[in-house]
């Protein structure tokens, strides 16, 4: 068999540098010896949802090998994101399949899409050579009195458009089931997850952008994620 223990800390400072969150928690993997392999090709994700007063924020992760007695950190800045009164998009992120041979989540809630498991590409870097799929996830929080989100999404190299699709929103905004006077059967849903899948993308190497546009009525939100598109013999270093 094989394992791994590690310690994981996490510690959110405001403006000031106050500490406004922290956790620590030790995190235990294991399994049969012939996994071992898919396991190093993976990721361990471990992921915390909390709310934190509007600023800006650091966000420092130290994970400690508490086998080999080593430890890496990293910082990140953070701060809320652009929004409209009423209308918001999330960022954006690359997603792929999850794979518990390989990916293991150590979460208060796993990142899922109709009931499908989904792991983070934090550094998304794809292969030419053969097509491959983009598949993208965020949610949109929209006014939902409002007309449905219209969506694209568009791929640039070097800020030049190579590709572009429309994305269907194939949801109901307003369940008018809860109209009406008369016991509640629920909240009205506020939030809407979608997973946007570009099959058989065909790209040369590169440096790539993919550029989400959301509309409703007038109101109009752009989120970007910048991905990597690597050739033949060509490697990448990732932290």
């Amino acid at each position: 068999t094989y394992r791994a223990h590690v310690r994981i800390t996490q510690i959110a400072r405001n403006a000031k540098g106050a500490i406004a969150w922290k956790a620590t928690k030790e995190v235990f993997v294991r399994g049969p010896l012939n996994n071992l392999e898919a396991r190093l090709a993976g990721n361990l994700y471990y992921m915390r949802q909390l709310q934190l007063p509007g600023s800006r924020y650091t966000i420092e992760a130290t994970v400690e090998d508490l086998l080999a007695g080593k430890s890496g950190g990293v910082q990140e800045q953070v701060q809320p994101g652009l929004g409209l009164p009423g209308f918001y998009v999330s960022d954006a992120m690359f997603v792929r399949p999850f794979d518990g041979k390989s990916d293991k989540f150590e979460a208060d809630s796993i990142l899922a899409y109709d009931g499908m498991a989904l792991s983070p590409l934090l550094s998304p870097v794809f292969r030419s050579g053969g097509p491959f799929n983009l598949n993208l996830y965020f949610t949109i929080y929209p006014d939902i009195n409002g007309a449905d989100p219209d969506m694209s999404l568009e791929i640039l190299n070097n800020g030049r458009v190579v590709g572009r699709a429309a994305l269907p929103f194939t949801d109901s905004l307003r369940d008018t089931t809860r109209d009406g006077i008369g016991a509640s059967k629920g909240e009205q849903k506020r939030q809407f997850p979608y997973l946007a899948t570009l099959r058989g993308a065909q790209l040369g190497p590169g440096e790539f952008e993919a550029r989400l546009t959301v509309r409703q009525n007038r109101n109009v939100l752009v989120r970007s994620v910048p991905f990597r598109v690597l050739g033949p013999g060509e490697t990448v270093a990732t932290v």
